[in-house]
């Protein structure tokens, strides 16, 4: 049965072109100017059939697809995002791939679900020999190796791509392993800071995959814009201990010099795929919220640059903070289409 309820007058009206108060947002929050052009571009160059907000849950880094798979299975709208399946159209890290979720998260429906499954390999403590991340050096070893750099950049990104999505009234939910360092990263505390100095509430939780389905107990976390994440939290009772197992997840070696040595295990991979049980948690929660505040979240976001304007001395955001993101081909690909006539930017858009 489906939960979906019709958008309430005018909200289609504008099709994915950012509103008044979504856009003085953005740039009251310090989005970047190239994606604040980029969004621009990408409503007046979407395909007709792309220009309405009806998509009810976006799937990004998604892997097995469970959380679109069961959401479709409910009737709902659904995309997802992932470069293995996809490939460069796919690639965060590329011009076309980044403007490909901007697109998706612009097609949003207002209280719309965004589950991001970033890429952990770079934070997890299994890899923290080599990516030396810690909360007093949260961007790890990236002058030393181009993947953590590159793995930098994927989460700058992702961060902005969560900016825009708050600002469109749609929730999101970062998973991420119990050991993860992410929660730690700058740009991703800044915007958590944003949002609860704009009076917008983000939430964080540990919780056991292994409670929903997962072949493993799995220590989890969950940063989300979502306020039920506390209902993820739950025991694991003595007869699913005995029936879970962490055996071949991890490998742990004893090194000459009497040092251990950490490495993933084969049955590391199974327990990266989201467990049907959790992703049905997710979809029943999420819609009970909706059922019970519908909308609610974008009318914090109508009033939410005015609250900010007015604690704003209180936070600082310097344009520098999203350099990682490693924007500037955005701006040259934006420039040329403007050249050639393809792009007609906003009458003193920033």
């Amino acid at each position: 049965m489906s939960c979906s309820k019709p958008l309430p007058p005018g909200w289609t009206k504008r099709g994915v072109a950012l509103t008044r108060k979504e856009s003085e947002l953005l740039q009251t929050w310090g989005c970047p100017r190239e994606v604040l052009h980029a969004l621009d571009y990408l409503a007046q160059t979407l395909p007709e059939g792309q220009r309405q907000r009806d998509v009810q849950c976006l799937d990004v880094f998604c892997g097995e697809k469970a959380i679109s798979t069961t959401w479709r299975r409910h009737n709902q709208k659904t995309e997802h995002y992932d470069v293995l399946e996809r490939g460069e159209q796919n690639d965060i890290l590329l011009t076309q791939g980044y403007l490909n979720l901007l697109s998706m998260g612009l097609r949003m429906e207002p209280d719309s679900l965004a589950v991001v499954g970033l890429p952990c390999p770079t934070f997890v403590w299994v890899n923290s020999g080599t990516h030396g991340r810690k909360p007093t050096q949260p961007y790890g070893n990236e002058t030393k190796f181009d993947y953590i750099a590159r793995a930098n950049t994927i989460t700058v990104r992702t961060v902005i791509f969560l900016m825009v999505l708050t600002c469109r009234g749609c929730y999101w939910f970062l998973e991420q392993p119990g050991s993860s360092q992410v929660r730690h990263f700058p740009e991703l505390i800044l915007l958590r800071t944003l949002m609860e100095t704009s009076g917008i509430a983000s939430y964080f939780q540990r919780f056991w995959m292994g409670s929903w389905g997962s072949p493993s107990p799995k220590l989890s976390m969950a940063i989300a814009s979502t306020p039920y994440v506390s209902q993820l939290k739950k025991k694991l009772t003595q007869f699913e201990k005995a029936k879970l197992s962490s055996k071949g997840i991890t490998i742990v070696k004893q090194l000459p010099d009497g040092r251990k040595s950490v490495q993933g295990g084969p049955n590391l991979r199974k327990t990266q795929v989201y467990p049907v049980r959790f992703a049905e948690k997710l979809y029943a929660m999420h819609f009970a919220l909706k059922a019970k505040h519908a909308f609610r979240l974008k009318a914090y976001v109508n009033a939410a640059a005015k609250t900010f304007q007015n604690r704003r001395k209180k936070i600082r955001v310097q344009k520098t903070i999203w350099k990682r993101g490693n924007l500037d081909e955005i701006s040259k690909m934006l420039k040329t289409k403007k050249a050639m006539g393809q792009y007609r930017p906003i009458h003193k858009f920033p």
